[in-house]
């Protein structure tokens, strides 16, 4: 089975997952950076259960170098816990279900169009 960034369908780029994840969501043609919510945690593991200690990213750090941010996308409910701080800084925000192989709850397909909603 072929697995297909869920970036690929969000902006038909040609991404493949031989190529850095976010060599295509970074593109200045499409507008999108990735960073990470969490500056530092312990996990043990690649399940976000298994965080422990988590310190979150310094947002205002961000806003400095990116003063053009309006709109903070989350991988998941994980890193949405953070989302009602982000959005008291000012920002719109977006829970998206984690991209991960992992959840299971939805197929790629039906995450694929809540992904999408970044564009808007």
């Amino acid at each position: 089975m072929t697995k297909t960034p869920i970036s690929s369908g969000i902006f038909s780029a040609q991404c493949s997952v031989n190529r850095l994840y976010t060599s295509c969501l970074t593109s200045s043609v499409h507008g999108i950076g990735i960073w990470d919510v969490l500056d530092a945690c312990h996990r043990q593991g690649s399940l976000d259960s298994a965080i422990r200690n988590a310190q979150p990213n310094d947002f205002d750090l961000l806003r400095e170098h990116a003063p053009l941010l309006k709109k903070v996308c989350f991988n998941g409910k994980t890193a949405g816990r953070f989302a009602p701080v982000i959005g008291a800084a000012g920002y719109d925000t977006l829970v998206l279900p984690s991209s991960s192989p992992a959840n299971a709850m939805l197929s790629f397909e039906q995450k694929l169009l809540v992904w999408r909603e970044i564009q808007s």
